[in-house]
């Protein structure tokens, strides 16, 4: 005699469903860097230990000579519950101000390890996952042009910096402005100069590399933070912008606007310079190429 399978009431069904749909998913853990020579980036924490530190064998890799080469590990207790572990670091981990040894930590979370690099802890379900990435993005992009505003500029030229002097490489920095642009505010309205302002963010994000810093300093200004570029690298990139721009229309309601970019550049390859002193230099260069009659390159010699 063959056995029945017992029969299942749908009160059953609907119980065991409600049970599956109970047990919580993990959610999504990052970080992002808020500061320091990685800032901007976002590294995902998809294991249940992850490792920072200067050592290539680190889950998350940092250039930081205040770093450990095995600093800090993130920890995962269950679906939402994340321990952070300092690794008998050298200059401590510190979590929201207060230097630590093991805590727990939760979503938002601003954590400090060695000199200058902090980090945002972020803990998301599928629903925001990416929401605190987009909030951070708005706040170091300028929302006209696209590109980045000064007060990241200043945080990350402060990284590069640091990283000129600790290896020794070159580090350009470019200062542009249009020329006459308070003529096209004056004779086709601010509305067409800004339209102008954000054709410009995207044809200089088009004629830079990723790595380069590309800002928005202020007005009709911009900086260009270039790592590992020489004095005639940065030469070389800033008469490409200079053609770049010299060659394109841009468009405002049906009217065709031309004009032309003044650019300094002053490079360092690790010299005791602070950041004040390498963009005066390079604003200075920026002078020169206007009283030399403008559309031009001014540099400053090493």
């Amino acid at each position: 005699m063959s056995r029945q399978e017992p029969d299942i009431s749908a009160t059953q069904i609907i119980r065991r469903e409600l049970i599956e749909l109970a047990v919580p998913e993990d959610k999504q853990a990052s970080v992002l860097i808020t500061s320091g020579s990685h800032i901007g980036q976002t590294y995902q924490l998809e294991d249940d230990e992850s490792v920072i530190g200067r050592g290539p064998e680190c889950a998350i890799v940092l250039e930081d000579d205040g770093i450990s080469r095995l600093h800090c590990r993130f920890r995962r207790e269950d679906h939402d519950t994340f321990v952070l572990e300092d690794l008998d670091s050298t200059n401590g981990t510190w979590v929201n101000r207060a230097r630590i040894k093991s805590c727990r930590i939760k979503s938002g979370d601003r954590i400090r390890i060695g000199v200058n690099t902090t980090l945002r802890f972020m803990l998301e379900s599928g629903d925001d996952h990416g929401d605190l990435r987009e909030l951070y993005q708005t706040a170091i992009r300028d929302a006209l042009t696209g590109v980045f505003n000064k007060r990241y500029l200043l945080d990350r030229l402060r990284a590069e910096l640091a990283y000129a002097r600790r290896h020794g490489s070159p580090l350009s920095v470019l200062i542009f402005d249009l020329d006459d642009f308070k003529g096209i505010n004056d004779t086709f309205g601010h509305g067409a100069g800004d339209t102008l302002l954000a054709q410009l963010g995207a044809l200089l994000l088009e004629h830079t590399r990723e790595e380069d810093v590309v800002a928005r300093f202020g007005g009709d200004e911009f900086v260009i933070v270039a790592r590992g570029t020489s004095e005639a690298g940065a030469r070389d990139l800033a008469e490409r912008l200079r053609r770049a721009v010299l060659s394109s229309v841009f468009e405002d309601e049906g009217r065709f606007l031309r004009t032309t970019l003044s650019l300094g550049t002053a490079t360092t390859r690790g010299e005791a310079r602070d950041i004040d002193t390498l963009l005066r230099e390079a604003d200075r260069a920026l002078y020169a190429a206007k009283q030399q009659g403008k559309n031009r390159v001014g540099v400053v010699a090493e």
